[in-house]
């Protein structure tokens, strides 16, 4: 089976516990991993809880907000999260490659993986503890057949 990715909605992931440490004070909570995939090879998410309406965020991020996620300098919500990130992807077989350059890093690219599976997503890291996100369509439309991408084979 060729693997496809959607595009006419988002992918959101169930309740994930997190954990960091700052100068000694433990910060932690729950949250949701939201992110949409573009047919040109673009990819923004954010976490936020589950009452956060990222469809619309997405329809309206502005190209200077695009450019800051980008490079991991989007303007800072919540428990001083990022309000969004950005990157580009590649599709190999039934493997999805998601890569960010954060200015952060020196602009060293990160990348993660995660198998297609129909309507779902798992990440396959290593050292990752494995999660899975689900296809929401885009409000309004039914599960969309018509906006999907095939892998090279």
């Amino acid at each position: 089976m060729t693997a496809k990715l959607l595009f006419d909605g988002f992918y959101a992931s169930g309740p994930r516990e997190w954990e960091e440490w700052h100068a000694g004070v433990r910060m932690h909570g729950v949250r949701f991993h939201y992110i949409r995939y573009y047919a040109i090879g673009n990819w923004i998410s954010c976490y936020r809880d589950h009452a956060f309406d990222f469809w619309t965020f997405t329809e309206n991020v502005t190209d200077n907000l695009w450019d800051l996620a980008k490079h991991g300098r989007a303007p800072e919500v919540g428990d001083c999260d990022p309000s969004c990130f950005a990157g580009t992807f590649t599709i190999d077989k039934d493997v999805l490659i998601e890569s960010f350059s954060p200015d952060m890093f020196g602009g060293r690219t990160q990348s993660w993986k995660r198998t297609i599976a129909e309507t779902e997503l798992i990440s396959i890291n290593q050292g990752d503890v494995p999660f899975m996100l689900q296809f929401s369509p885009r409000p309004g439309n039914a599960m969309p057949f018509s906006t999907v991408v095939q892998s090279k084979n």
